[in-house]
């Protein structure tokens, strides 16, 4: 199953990305990096990050449809 996490490079939310990864669901990370860190992000994981210029592995918003097409 794919999973969306907003919010997913924060401290509760990247342990629940790693927790779904272990379960073996594919997961789509949604955050705006105000107070989360790209890094915090498991690689396996999709990041998609909205507000200021896109980092190397997405752009985009909850409030865009274009980027929950993605």
């Amino acid at each position: 199953m794919t999973v969306l996490v907003t919010g997913g490079a924060g401290y509760i939310g990247s342990h629940m990305v790693w927790e779904l990864l272990d379960t073996g669901d594919n997961v789509v990370v949604l955050d705006r990096l105000s107070t989360g860190f790209e890094w915090a992000v498991a690689p396996e994981a999709k990041l998609v990050v909205g507000g200021g210029p896109p980092p190397r592995r997405g752009a985009g918003d909850l409030s865009e449809h274009q980027t929950l097409a993605k």
